[in-house]
């Protein structure tokens, strides 16, 4: 790969788009486009190993929260909600995007955060993009509605309960402020900057990077999103979501997806706390 640097270098500006993984300019000479081309997919290479390995170390760290869950369980089942909330943000929220975060260090080193993180689009204007975020709020609001009521009407045909999620199974029990302090926390800040991170950007490159189809690869991650959840009648409406995050990320970038996720689930969140369901 050095040789193939050297040479595009060489070529001057027009070509170093090729080593952040830019495609190279039509009016290189022959020898400097194939140095760039060459260059552009060892770049492209080595930055999906990077994703797969930031992958593979995010599941080592949901695993290891997971066994301290089991281990704290183990020794005393916490009766405080507050515990509990704690305890259940560790292996999703906590250890596994601080695994993958290792990676994406080693990663900014040669493309810059905002590139790892493929944080921003440039040149989106400010317009299209309040544009682009609020057709895909909308989008996601009436796909959830929908998809859950669907969903809610066949358990009930099928005389099969309808189960919620572990927070909003908690907000039943004796909350008080610092749960729901902690609750708007996780939901509204932790929970879309670490699940965007780890499912569109991480999980979702490496699918991409093998399987070169980006819908194939956004279905998969949705997949993997919607399940992770473990509420299996929400499948169909987190799977939409999980698409629709996607979109924003893929037009926006990952900045354009936190705050998809962030305003949905504090719109949800408010309507927990204002109705009880």
């Amino acid at each position: 790969m050095s040789e193939e640097r050297e040479s595009c270098e060489n070529a001057g500006p027009e070509c170093n788009g090729a080593l952040s993984g830019e495609p190279c300019r039509n009016d290189l000479t022959s020898a400097k486009m194939e140095a760039c081309e060459n260059l552009s997919a060892q770049t492209a290479r080595s930055e999906t190993f990077g994703y797969m390995l930031a992958c593979a170390l995010a599941f080592c760290g949901f695993g290891a929260g997971l066994f301290f869950m089991h281990i704290v369980a183990s020794f005393h089942t916490p009766e405080s909600l507050i515990l509990k909330l704690l305890l259940g943000l560790l292996p999703f929220q906590i250890t596994a995007p601080l695994m993958a975060l290792i990676v994406l260090k080693q990663m900014a080193i040669w493309k810059g955060w905002h590139g790892a993180l493929e944080w921003d689009i440039p040149h989106l204007e400010t317009l299209q993009r309040y544009r682009i975020h609020a057709a895909l709020f909308v989008s996601a609001i009436f796909c959830a509605v929908l998809l859950n009521l669907l969903s809610k009407a066949i358990c009930d045909r099928l005389g099969i309960p309808f189960e919620e999620q572990s927070l909003i199974q908690m907000t039943h029990g004796n909350t008080n402020v610092f749960f729901w302090a902690i609750a708007f926390f996780s939901v509204m800040i932790l929970a879309p900057c670490t699940e965007e991170m780890i499912y569109r950007l991480v999980i979702y490159k490496t699918l991409n990077g093998v399987l070169h189809r980006h819908w194939l690869a956004a279905s998969l991650t949705a997949l993997c999103f919607a399940l992770a959840h473990g509420v299996m009648p929400m499948v169909p409406a987190l799977f939409a979501l999980g698409m629709l995050f996607q979109e924003a990320k893929r037009r926006g970038g990952l900045k354009q997806s936190i705050l998809l996720h962030s305003c949905y689930n504090g719109l949800m969140l408010v309507l927990v706390l204002l109705f009880g369901e």
